[in-house]
């Protein structure tokens, strides 16, 4: 079996600079819906499953890349945490070292995902608005 054919058995494709990656999923039927959109596997018919979709989808705007699956998936468990620590607060019967615990995870996954980091408005706010109309207006 000469290289090009191994290549072309395991998918691997060629560019001109060289060898690329090797194709994972040859085809689309082989591959997973929950890999490729890892939302999929909630369950919106519950007011938990909704607010997990919620906040997950609230998380993914402020993320560098909305559409990375990788992405997606660990903006899901950030807020399937944050989810589960709101529940645990409001039971009078859980531990608070537990909730304490839970919250410190919470904040490194946001560290990990980059959300900890306050982004820079896109233009002038509503004050810088208001008060360059009142300059302009004699």
């Amino acid at each position: 079996m000469s290289g090009d054919s191994l290549a072309a058995a395991i998918g691997e494709r060629t560019t001109s600079e060289g060898p690329a990656a090797p194709k994972l999923h040859p085809s689309r039927l082989r591959r997973s819906r929950l890999a490729s959109n890892p939302m999929a596997g909630l369950s919106l018919n519950t007011a938990r499953g909704r607010l997990i979709h919620d906040t997950a989808a609230r998380l993914l705007v402020g993320v560098a890349d909305p559409n990375n699956p990788l992405t997606i998936s660990d903006c899901l468990a950030l807020a399937e945490l944050r989810v589960r620590a709101d529940e645990l607060r409001r039971d009078p019967a859980s531990d608070g070292n537990l909730i304490v615990k839970l919250e410190g995870l919470i904040d490194r996954r946001m560290r990990r995902l980059g959300l900890d980091r306050k982004r820079e408005p896109a233009g002038p706010t509503l004050g810088q608005i208001l008060r360059g109309a009142d300059v302009r207006a004699p």
